[in-house]
């Protein structure tokens, strides 16, 4: 269990003291579900401010894994609902805005009115349509490592796959498993084009996949300022970002941006995409830079599911990609 039962009480007690806060009594749903339902009423904006970072401390104390709660419009008087849902399924408390009858289910823990909030740079199990999942953010830690740094090593696997064999030339998901066996599944994207693949992902594993993206490689022959200005260009180009799973679209997509630091995908391995591109062993790659769009996608249920992605741009070839996934 997250938290205890004396636990939350203090909490309440806390926000009594802090805020106008109304608690209601201990009730208990149809499912057995217990609830305690609570309404906090603030008088100005540095009220509204004080209870949104009241609110989703909580909300982390309470359910480790959710991200942000809806704590309603600021800049005035108002009176905000918030139950806290002891789940018989999960013996664990989840917390809500919106009353009781909003909660969606015991698998997300998440209300109506928290799916879009949670959608807008606070990632959290979303429950849509049968499928909880969540999109991390560019700050968060996968297995013990930032997005970027698995964006690194997903364009380092990208590039030094198999030319003949390589995912991201691959018209039909063949060739994804390729040297992809890490903790994370890299789900190709591609240089341009349109493609359509079926994979196939263990359960329980975060898949990496872009939705635009852009990596600079600089010579030493090169400008030292090349990749910046690169990179900038780009940037600037990108005219359209799109994505979906399961049919439902990902909003505030701009959100995922993620910012590599330099990096090399190291020498180029015989037969690799890289060494295709004509570069000899040995050559010093100084710097690499890398700008992309990327969801790093984590609880999709076994099963079908669909992710499309798209990406334009003034200044370097349109993708859209389609991925029909089986979760084993």
């Amino acid at each position: 269990m997250a938290t205890s039962a004396t636990k939350l009480n203090n909490y309440l007690d806390f926000l009594d003291r802090t805020l106008d806060l109304d608690r209601g009594a201990i009730e208990e749903a149809p499912n057995g579900d217990r609830y305690i339902e609570v309404s906090v009423t603030t008088d100005n904006t540095w009220e509204e401010q004080l209870e949104r970072r009241l609110v989703n401390s909580l909300n982390r104390a309470v359910d480790p894994d959710a991200y942000g709660i809806n704590t309603g419009p600021t800049g005035g008087k108002n009176t905000s609902t918030y139950t806290f849902v002891y789940d018989k399924s999960s013996k664990d408390f989840d917390l809500i805005s919106g009353d009781y009858t909003t909660y969606r289910n015991d698998l997300a823990g998440i209300s109506d009115s928290d799916v879009p909030f949670a959608r807008q740079g606070f990632a959290t199990g979303i429950f849509l349509d049968g499928h909880a999942y969540r999109i991390a953010l560019p700050t968060a830690e996968v297995f013990g490592k930032l997005i970027k740094d698995w964006t690194e090593n997903w364009w380092t696997w990208a590039l030094q796959a198999p030319a003949a064999m390589n995912p991201l030339n691959d018209p039909t998901g063949q060739w994804a498993d390729i040297d992809n066996e890490g903790p994370v599944f890299f789900a190709a994207g591609a240089l341009s084009g349109t493609f359509e693949r079926t994979l196939t992902v263990p359960e329980d594993t975060p898949i990496l996949i872009p939705v635009y993206n852009f990596v600079s490689v600089a010579f030493n022959s090169d400008p030292p300022d090349y990749t910046d200005q690169a990179v900038a260009a780009w940037e600037a180009g990108v005219t359209g970002l799109s994505a979906t799973i399961d049919g439902d679209p990902v909003e505030n997509i701009e959100a995922y941006l993620v910012r590599t630091d330099y990096f090399t995908p190291g020498d180029p391995e015989p037969g690799s995409l890289l060494a295709s591109f004509g570069i000899p062993p040995g050559t010093i790659f100084s710097p690499i830079w890398e700008l992309v769009y990327y969801l790093m996608i984590e609880g999709l249920a076994p099963g079908p599911h669909t992710i499309t992605v798209t990406g334009t741009s003034e200044v370097s070839p349109p993708v859209t990609i389609t991925d029909h996934i089986f979760i084993l």
